[in-house]
């Protein structure tokens, strides 16, 4: 709405309202009655000054909508490197866990059981950091698309924990 709008993008409007108004009179005035008689050079001219109204028009346009798109893409925060940073580690301490359970049996048990539970506690710690520093719409998005997994993950390290705990 107008009322939302900056001064600057409300002076932009008005100048497209006024190149489109000056355009239509042009137009208006080249093909009516009013242009029977006048010389060649001056039809020439008007027609010149329609195609560049309608040049200014359109550049107009495109650098409104261009400052308008960049304006939305830096006012919405950017996470989608966090995102990326938690889905790699999401796949490491996956990676972790199914080590772990084919050391079961083995002298190693130990060691990979500590060695997933770093890299969970990592993920999970960046997952709740990220979610932290979120607005509500934002949080909400992300859980919706990502939530699931994390509860997944503490879900499969919890068996791995008890696996661990049983054979000790």
């Amino acid at each position: 709405s107008l009322g939302e709008m900056s001064t600057m993008a409300r002076s932009r409007l008005l100048a497209l309202s006024r190149a489109a108004w000056a355009g239509a009179r042009l137009t208006a005035l080249h093909t009516s009655h009013a242009t029977q008689g006048l010389p060649a050079s001056l039809l020439h001219r008007l027609q010149c000054e329609q195609k560049l109204n309608s040049l200014t028009v359109c550049a107009l346009i495109r650098s409104e909508y261009t400052t308008s798109a960049r304006l939305q893409a830096a006012s919405v925060p950017d996470y989608s490197k966090e995102v990326e940073d938690i889905n790699a580690l999401f796949a490491e301490a996956r990676d972790e866990i199914d080590y772990a359970r084919e050391d079961a049996e083995t002298v190693y048990f130990n060691e990979s059981v500590a060695e997933a539970k770093k890299v969970v506690d990592d993920c999970l710690g960046k997952w709740q950091s990220l979610l932290s520093s979120l607005p509500e719409e934002d949080k909400g998005r992300l859980v919706r698309s990502m939530g699931l997994k994390m509860e997944q993950l503490k879900a499969e390290f919890d068996e791995l924990a008890k696996t661990h705990l049983e054979d000790h």
